[in-house]
């Protein structure tokens, strides 16, 4: 499940069917899930931009998994939680 910033859009990023009414329960779910420990959350692979390459290598190689955030600058990463 992926949980989405409804501002996607000003963003450039197109939403497959978006039902802005369900995130309200789908987010209460998740949470439910997370606190009984039937869904675990993982931290990103937050790495800097320069390393996109060796990034990408990793991902085929199959050595990382979940979500992948690459800084653009130094100190500059918003927190970004997969699901």
């Amino acid at each position: 499940m992926t949980l989405s910033d409804p501002r996607a859009g000003r963003f450039g990023v197109t939403l497959s069917a978006p039902d802005p009414d369900g995130v309200p329960a789908a987010l209460g779910e998740a949470v439910a899930r997370v606190e009984d420990g039937t869904l675990t959350v993982r931290e990103p692979t937050v790495a800097p931009l320069d390393e996109a390459a060796e990034v990408h290598a990793g991902l085929g190689a199959g050595a990382l998994r979940g979500k992948i955030v690459l800084a653009v600058r130094d100190g500059f990463v918003r927190r970004t939680w997969c699901v």
